[in-house]
Formats: C-alpha cells, structure tokens, sequence
C-alpha cells in the first residue's frame, strides 16, 4: 500500500510532465506557424518592391542612350552655331547696305536742297 501513493504521485507527475510537454509542441507549432505567415507577408511586401522597381527602372534610359543623346545635341548645336554666325552677316551686311542707302537718299536730298536753295537765290 505504501508503494500505492508514490505509484500515483509518480503516474501524476509524468501526467504533468507529459502536459508540459505537449503545452512546449503545441507552441512550438504556433510559433512555426507564425514565423511562416511572417515570411511570407514579407516575401510578398519584397516581391512588390521589386515590381515597383522593375516599373520605376523602365522610365529610366541607359547611360549609352544617354550619351548619344548628348552627343547628338552638341552636334545640333555645333551645326545651328554655325548657321547663325552666317546668316548673322547676312544680316548685318544687309543692314548696313541699307544704312548707307538711307544715307545717300539723305545726302542726295540735302544737295538738292542746296542747288535749289543757290538757283532760288539768284
């Protein structure tokens, strides 16, 4: 009989530990199961930052097409430069011709006025 009630405390010990026991597996689940939901909602913000990248990356041009660009643009400039260095004398030796036009027709009235002016006087 003695050994009836260390029998029992016995059985309840493991009874307990056994509780214990499954009470540690079942967190253990529970926190896998998490860590996996966790995972996976940040694969998924990651999967979406990629895309977004991928989209954002699209506007961009490469560095050749860049240069290219840039390359094209100066020759443009180069080429409009010299255009409007020539037309600029075309310009100007229009303007002048007609400065010095106005000038004669300027003169040519004034000695008009002076001859008219002599024979008037006569």
């Amino acid at each position: 009989m003695a050994t009836e009630p260390t029998r029992r405390s016995d059985v309840h010990q493991l009874d307990v530990r056994i509780s214990v026991l499954d009470e540690r597996v079942d967190n253990v689940v529970k926190a896998i199961e998490l860590q996996a939901f966790e995972y996976g909602r940040r694969l998924d913000e990651l999967n979406h930052a990629h895309s977004q990248q991928q989209s954002n990356q699209a506007t961009y041009v490469s560095r050749e097409v860049f240069e290219n660009f840039v390359k094209d643009i100066s020759t443009w400039r180069e080429q409009t430069n010299v255009t409007l260095s020539s037309s600029d004398g075309r310009v100007a030796g229009t303007a002048a011709s007609r400065i010095m036009i106005f000038q004669l027709i300027t003169l040519v009235i004034g000695l008009a006025a002076l001859v008219v002016a002599v024979f008037k006087g006569v």
